[in-house]
């Protein structure tokens, strides 16, 4: 589901990016990426942090790997362990954005998936679906213009 309402997100926002200067692309674009990175760090559960910390910026191709090694989870162990800290949102400014570029925001945990879709014995928390919504939601109903005001 995600996956085609960001497709489908895509396209209106290309088709958007079609019809105004290059700047206010690239303001819009920076807005979105660090509105779509806070939404999907937001919702991201914690037990020991490793999952939230992970998700990762990148321009052209998608992060590979992982952040940091994966501390034992409290749920597992039982023990207070110590937690990863809190993730940095990344550093983008609109000069910094390659022209025309693909934003990729990646968590290559590799429970990521369990925690997105949940399994039989674990809710869903679904932080990429209902980010997209949010930024569709928030790109149509207030129009363009409202995503490239910071």
């Amino acid at each position: 589901m995600a996956s085609t309402n960001l497709q489908q997100f895509t396209q209106t926002v290309n088709a958007w990016a079609a019809t105004v200067p290059r700047q206010q692309v690239k303001t819009a674009q920076r807005k979105l990426l660090l509105d779509g990175w806070r939404g999907v760090t937001e919702k991201t559960p914690v037990d020991t942090g490793y999952a939230r910390f992970n998700w990762q910026v990148t321009f052209a191709a998608p992060a590979q790997g992982v952040v940091g090694d994966r501390p034992p989870s409290r749920s597992r162990g039982g023990r207070a362990v110590r937690q990863i800290g809190e993730p940095q949102a990344p550093s983008v400014s609109a000069a910094s954005i390659p022209d025309w570029s693909v934003a990729y925001i990646t968590n290559n945990v590799a429970y990521i998936e369990y925690l997105e879709d949940g399994t039989p014995r674990t809710r869903a928390h679904q932080m990429v679906a209902l980010t997209v919504q949010e930024l569709e939601a928030s790109f149509s109903s207030s129009g363009p213009a409202a995503a490239v005001s910071l």
